[in-house]
């Protein structure tokens, strides 16, 4: 269950920066408050995803691998983009404020460097995790129906076994014994001499 809502939450995220890219280059040609709407709500939604993978898994002691990998990777990407997200936030929630000040030349100077290289990086991370998930969902799959078919096999000769078992038992049944077979004589023999004693009286 949680591999699937793992798996699900990397395809949303996958398609959201997907929608991003898009978005932007999409405003590059048209300038429609739609398109910057629509943009701000698919990186406010893809923001919140981070966060909600990165809590789900690295909170999850069946978590492995390259899972974990992937929510240390989403859980940096969104430090990186909280900048970007409250400042998105904020043109929805008034309470937030508006303009944010960082006192840091280099993420001044590399804003939009950083932003979309976080989008990227999520990006890959996520399509591979989604892929390894669906791999994982296919061997689970298989192994289950394997599993159903060999029960099915085991049921099967376990009939033909009770249906061998019951004939055999109905063959002893119907053969006898030694012993019945020297009683059997025994009445015969019996019954020939008093056929005998009867003839000669």
């Amino acid at each position: 269950m949680v591999n699937k809502f793992e798996r699900r939450l990397s395809i949303e995220l996958v398609f959201l920066v997907v929608i991003l890219f898009l978005l932007t280059i999409s405003q590059r040609f048209v300038d429609s408050w739609f398109f910057n709407l629509s943009w701000y709500i698919a990186f406010i939604l893809s923001w919140i995803l981070m966060l909600v993978f990165s809590f789900s898994v690295l909170l999850d002691k069946n978590a492995r691998g390259y899972s974990i990998l992937t929510a240390i990777v989403t859980s940096l990407a969104f430090g990186l983009l909280s900048i970007h997200g409250l400042s998105a936030l904020a043109r929805f929630v008034r309470v937030l404020p508006t303009n944010l000040a960082v006192n840091n030349e280099f993420f001044i100077a590399n804003n939009q460097l950083i932003f979309y290289s976080c989008l990227i990086v999520v990006y890959f991370f996520h399509m591979i995790n989604a892929l390894l998930h669906r791999r994982k969902d296919q061997e689970s799959k298989e192994e289950i129906k394997e599993a159903s078919e060999e029960e099915l096999r085991q049921r099967r000769d376990d009939k033909l076994n009770a249906i061998i078992a019951e004939i055999d038992s109905q063959k002893n049944s119907d053969k006898l014994t030694d012993e019945d077979r020297e009683i059997l004589n025994t009445h015969l023999l019996e019954e020939a001499k008093n056929k005998e004693a009867e003839d000669n009286l």
